[in-house]
């Protein structure tokens, strides 16, 4: 009798009013009341279903758009080379809409100041503000992922999200928090280097062939390895322009050949990854 009325009082609660994690207290009675008939694990599961199909009935359309993507092609190439075709459509878009002409901002008054004189080498100042910024956006970026609990959650979605959404979290939103944060960065880059750099549609394309280069060499889903890789490659264009200006891009293909012969999981990738 008193299991039965729990169970009529748990439920609902259970079957998806909390959005994020099945409410806890229905949980509980679940537990304490029905485990020592056997029924528990199969009505938990139950629940869950009838949980997961609200979810996936209230889900957005652009939210399943995403998840559709990330379903349906499991491959990460298969995701860059879709996300490289968006990028062509926008890029065209635009064109069409503003044109194709070349816009400067240049640097803002408040940044024009003296450089930084560093070993003898001239260090413009707002290329310091930049260094600056970009040590705290990739340090937050590092936190954020291995110490807090949305980036428990993500890596976790990256290896299984069928255990994940087992669990009770939407993992449509996390795939979208995800993409939404990577667009964010993304357009925080362009903003940041507009000052030093011509603003034209397709800008962003000359980077993309070297942003690949910098996942292979750091590694698929490793923070460390990404920043490692940059500085690699940065230092490589910047004394190679004085060197070898016309192999430049040779030598960054070479070092990526190199770190594929070598480590084929990348600097920060875990081996067999």
């Amino acid at each position: 009798g008193s299991a039965s009325c729990s169970l009529a009082s748990a439920a609902p609660a259970a079957a998806g009013a909390v959005p994020d994690v099945l409410n806890k207290n229905a949980v509980r009675i679940l537990r304490d009341e029905l485990m020592g008939s056997g029924t528990a694990l199969p009505l938990l599961l139950y629940i869950a279903q009838i949980r997961s199909r609200i979810l996936h009935a209230t889900e957005t359309p652009h939210l399943k758009l995403i998840s559709h993507l990330f379903d349906t092609a499991q491959d990460v190439l298969m995701q860059l080379l879709v996300c490289y075709g968006v990028i062509l459509i926008l890029d065209d878009a635009v064109k069409i809409i503003w044109g194709a002409d070349f816009r400067s901002m240049g640097v803002p008054d408040s940044l024009r100041q003296p450089p930084f004189i560093i070993a003898g080498g001239v260090v413009p100042y707002f290329y310091a503000i930049l260094f600056a910024i970009t040590a705290v956006i990739a340090a937050v970026l590092a936190y954020g992922m291995g110490r807090t609990r949305f980036g428990r959650i993500v890596r976790a979605a990256a290896i299984n999200p069928g255990m994940v959404g087992a669990l009770g979290i939407n993992t449509t939103l996390v795939y979208a928090s995800v993409f939404a944060i990577g667009a964010g960065l993304a357009g925080a880059a362009g903003a940041l280097s507009a000052p030093i750099r011509s603003v034209v549609a397709g800008a962003g394309v000359s980077i993309l062939i070297e942003s690949f280069i910098v996942t292979v060499i750091g590694g698929m889903g490793s923070i460390g390895g990404a920043l490692a890789a940059s500085l690699i490659l940065g230092f490589t264009r910047s004394f190679g322009s004085i060197g070898f200006p016309l192999f430049v891009e040779g030598a960054m293909f070479i070092i990526m050949a190199l770190v594929l012969i070598l480590r084929p999981s990348g600097l920060g990738g875990r081996r067999g990854s």
